[in-house]
């Protein structure tokens, strides 16, 4: 986007567009700097970063363009003033400046994201499913010995509160602040970490573990694989996904039928994919008997 595009979206609403669009110009510019610096990450590749710029280049001159047939009376003049055109053009201009904004929303969460990949969800197809699972375990189990020496600690009838504070803050790497309050906290459940919190703790990385379980026995099965026909059908454990080639593109009725069942297109694999679960494994075995149904 250029200067004088920012100029020109003020020339029909604005008395003195040079200033406008210096304005919005300057605000441009500062857009790019603010996500060029977001952007300076090692998780951030070149390629992220220059489709990200031209993208917010392509939403600003959208807006700075529907801007530029918006008109105001105040600028030429209340004589034969298209009011109808002119509001068509305001909605434009609004639904523009509302992309932009969702757009920005949308680009600042995906770079916080990349930027932090160790807070995603593990997925059981991801390559490093395995190790990221393993390193949540080892840090659940740390923190459920860490309240269990804490609680143990606050129990202590040998200690004195002082005391127990400053072993509270040792054992939990804790401000003396939080220690403090963890200690004489007189509400329910009384002091110290709550029963609760350790049993669901202790819940949630038997939880882990049999997921981890599962996925390091899917990793290591075989790829199934079936050919009916020009049709192949792939259920791929370690990438948890089932996958459905096809020779060509299928008909609209049979693309409708895939996505109802979860099954998107993945360029990357040149093949419809899903999930593995219940009903996209099963929709694969009942395409698969109806493909043979047909070829007999």
């Amino acid at each position: 986007m250029t200067k004088q595009q920012c100029v020109r979206a003020f020339y029909g609403t604005s008395q003195d567009p040079e200033r406008r669009g210096e304005s919005l110009w300057r605000d441009y510019l500062a857009t790019v700097c603010r996500l060029d610096e977001l952007m300076d990450n090692e998780h951030i590749t070149e390629e992220f970063r220059d489709r990200t710029l031209k993208s917010l280049d392509q939403n600003y001159s959208a807006w700075t363009s529907a801007m530029s047939r918006c008109m105001s009376t105040l600028v030429t003049g209340p004589a034969n003033f298209p009011t109808r055109r002119n509001q068509k053009a305001n909605d434009a201009e609004h639904r523009r400046c509302t992309e932009l904004s969702d757009w920005l929303k949308y680009i600042e969460n995906k770079i916080d994201k990349l930027k932090h990949p160790e807070r995603r969800p593990v997925m059981a197809g991801d390559d490093d499913a395995v190790s990221r699972l393993e390193e949540k375990i080892q840090k659940a189990e740390e923190w459920q010995g860490i309240m269990k020496a804490a609680n143990k600690v606050i129990k202590s009838k040998k200690l004195n509160q002082n005391e127990k504070i400053r072993k509270v803050m040792d054992v939990c790497s804790a401000t003396e602040e939080a220690a403090y309050r963890l200690v004489t906290k007189s509400d329910w459940p009384g002091p110290g970490f709550p029963r609760f919190e350790l049993t669901n703790n202790n819940a949630n990385i038997r939880r882990m573990k049999q997921r981890l379980e599962k996925i390091k026995r899917d990793k290591a099965a075989p790829v199934f694989e079936k050919e009916v026909g020009d049709i192949r059908i792939e259920e791929n454990r370690a990438d948890n996904r089932v996958r459905i080639y096809f020779p060509g593109k299928p008909d609209a009725e049979t693309r409708a039928a895939l996505k109802s069942h979860g099954y998107r297109w993945s360029p990357k694999n040149t093949a419809w994919q899903a999930y593995i679960n219940y009903r996209s494994v099963q929709y694969a075995k009942s395409f698969i008997q109806e493909a043979e149904r047909k070829e007999a």
